[in-house]
């Protein structure tokens, strides 16, 4: 299942396994997809191989449906620009950070807001497009507004009392 995954992975981020923007680009295609820093090499196997069957399922999932969606690297837009596999993968990840904001209580105002607010680039199709690197900064920036959000919601706690002195 693991090699199913890195096939497709290196079928939707071409190039030399020596090329440091090839590599990035796949390391920030896994992390979208599992959710977790994922190394090249054997280091990347083993941690792919830690995440578990389930996992790899719905992630070897998740890839079939984006090597679907994404038009071969050939074809073209109605204005003869090539299609990115980016578009897809920032859909993708829009998605993704959706569902989590709606899961922890964010309205959808909130959500467009902060989307919005976020200012991500779009292509002449008004399609949202960012690349492995800019992905990842807003992944961060999702989970760290998350986290303030979560603080912010958290009751606060009591301070201890002391005892009082008798005597």
């Amino acid at each position: 299942m693991i090699k199913a995954i890195l096939t497709r992975i290196v079928s939707l981020y071409p190039g030399a396994k020596s090329d440091a923007t090839v590599i990035e680009d796949r390391k920030n295609m896994l992390h979208t997809i599992f959710g977790c820093e994922i190394d090249s090499g054997m280091a990347g196997v083993q941690t792919l191989a830690a995440l578990g069957l389930d996992a790899l399922r719905d992630g070897l999932a998740k890839l079939d449906r984006m090597t679907r969606e994404t038009p071969p690297p050939r074809d073209t837009t109605d204005h003869g620009q090539p299609v990115h596999p980016d578009i897809t993968a920032t859909a993708e990840l829009i998605a993704s950070l959706k569902a989590r904001a709606g899961r922890v209580g964010v309205s959808p105002e909130t959500w467009q807001g902060w989307l919005d607010a976020y200012e991500i680039p779009r292509t002449g199709e008004a399609e949202m497009i960012l690349s492995p690197t800019e992905r990842g900064l807003l992944t961060g920036a999702f989970n760290q507004a998350l986290a303030e959000l979560k603080r912010a919601k958290a009751p606060a706690r009591k301070a201890p009392r002391r005892k009082a002195a008798t005597g």
